[in-house]
């Protein structure tokens, strides 16, 4: 586990190599320590702010584009500790508009966090997970998931990445149960999604995750004209514009 520590007291030159730390009780002591520096320095604060964001952007491509569980496995201490630096930073903030802005990027590292978590859950290197991965059509499944963030969830509710990963693993279960879903219809969007992905053994997994059989997904009772559009999302070409 490597964590380490950003933060340069102002007219300090930077280190050649930033200070790094072996466990959490070790990075969280150096934390409080250099917390209370910044806590009385607004400047400080800002600097300390403006840096964190500058290195935001760099988390989804790491988390997403890795494929190695060991890889992605060491990236989770360091977005910790992201999270740890974050979160004494807000509690300490006094002006409304950076404490705002240190929400904003809490709520995004934790996001972060979520979908790291269940990239390593369901890589199919993970001895921990028996699940198996089926391929998809990113563009494709993106136009799933925009008519369903728009008839079936709220997109606060059901990130993308979620669920992606639910129909890679051919399991719904996490989005069935969120309160804005509306069961019947993603039942039917699990009957699409099997057409598209033109794999029985997909649809089966699929269905059972949700505690239905495929038939009993295709027959779902849902308005006709709603399921004539939702059936157009089979076509190669989006029909929803």
């Amino acid at each position: 586990m490597k964590l380490q520590s950003w933060y340069i007291k102002k007219g300090e030159p930077k280190p050649a190599v930033t200070k790094q730390f072996t466990t959490f009780n070790e990075f969280i002591q150096h934390f409080k320590e250099i917390s209370k520096e910044i806590e009385k320095n607004s400047e400080d604060r800002k600097r300390f702010l403006q840096t964190i964001k500058d290195n935001t952007d760099v988390w989804p491509e790491a988390i997403y584009e890795k494929a190695d569980i060991e890889q992605l496995r060491q990236l989770k201490p360091a977005l910790t500790s992201r999270i740890l630096m974050v979160k004494t930073l807000f509690d300490i903030e006094q002006d409304p508009a950076d404490k705002e802005e240190y929400r904003k990027i809490l709520d995004k590292f934790r996001e972060l966090k979520d979908a790291l978590e269940e990239r390593i859950a369901f890589l199919p290197n993970n001895r921990e997970s028996e699940s198996i991965t089926f391929e998809y059509d990113h563009a494709k499944i993106l136009d799933v998931y925009k008519f369903c963030t728009k008839h079936i969830f709220e997109e606060d509710e059901v990130k993308f990445h979620q669920f992606t990963t639910s129909v890679a693993n051919a399991n719904f279960r996490g989005i069935f149960d969120k309160t804005s879903t509306i069961k019947s219809k993603l039942l039917y969007i699990i009957c699409v999604l099997a057409d598209i992905l033109d794999n029985g053994d997909w649809y089966k997994r699929a269905a059972k995750s949700v505690g239905k059989t495929p038939s009993r997904c295709s027959g779902v009772n849902v308005n006709e004209r709603w399921k004539i559009r939702a059936d157009k999302l089979k076509e190669p070409a989006n029909a929803l514009k």
